[in-house]
């Protein structure tokens, strides 16, 4: 399958979104489908990170990171694996 320009510039537009931590909820709506699983992933990863890490300053350089793999996903066209609604047990 040979992708066109449009695909590759879509991506890379999803992976800045996912890149900037100040970008409101709105912006999300900018990007693809696709990377709704990065949402989710990430939102998650966030609530853990308020809860679980207690050094100041450690939850924002994990979701740096984070951040990070999720945009080179994204941009690499990978697609996540969506959640299913009530956790990862839910039927």
């Amino acid at each position: 399958m040979i992708e066109r320009r449009e695909f590759f510039d879509e991506r890379g537009a999803a992976a800045e979104v996912l890149r900037d931590s100040r970008a409101p909820d709105e912006r999300r709506s900018v990007t693809i489908p696709s990377s709704q699983g990065a949402y989710w992933a990430l939102d998650a990863a966030t609530k853990v990170a308020e809860v679980r890490i207690r050094d100041p300053g450690s939850p924002a350089r994990l979701l740096t990171v984070i951040r990070e793999s999720l945009a080179h996903a994204t941009e690499s066209g990978e697609v996540l694996p969506l959640a299913r609604k009530g956790g990862p047990h839910a039927r």
